[in-house]
């Protein structure tokens, strides 16, 4: 039996958000996506992710990882707002569609499996954080070995 997670969620997560075409990138809706908190550049919106409390697969249907999203933008207030809104919804579509087939993730470890993501929430506005507008979004990643 499996006493604990046998791989990096947090990395997995960002394997598969990198890997999106057309979600990050200049003119895009994010302009990256990161582990650890990363001020946003004057144009566009920045991710950061993080995991809580992952729960081992105890029934063989995959190890859950509650994932937490924060976008943030920097720049005028309406123009700063706009941005993390559009990053964060953006994102929060990818998330969503993760319900039908699995998608297996390349990480520096190897292969995993994204099974499905739920209880999505979000995106919603969370305020000003040191100078810059977030939005937050989370959602619970279903993973397996492949």
């Amino acid at each position: 039996m499996t006493t604990g997670i046998t791989f990096d969620a947090e990395g997995v997560v960002l394997s598969w958000a990198r890997s999106l075409p057309g979600l990050i990138g200049k003119g895009r809706p994010l302009v990256g996506v990161h582990l650890s908190e990363v001020r946003s550049p004057q144009m566009g919106a920045m991710a950061t992710l993080r995991v809580s409390n992952a729960d081992v697969d105890q029934d063989g249907l995959g190890h859950s990882a509650p994932i937490t999203f924060e976008v943030r933008a920097n720049g005028g207030q309406d123009g700063a707002r706009r941005e993390a809104q559009q990053g964060a919804r953006a994102l929060a579509v990818e998330v969503r569609k993760l319900t039908g087939q699995p998608v297996i993730v390349q990480t520096h470890e190897g292969s995993v499996k994204i099974r499905c993501a739920h209880t999505v929430q979000g995106p919603l506005f969370s305020g000003q954080i040191g100078g810059e507008t977030a939005y937050r979004m989370s959602a619970v990643f279903v993973m397996q070995d492949v």
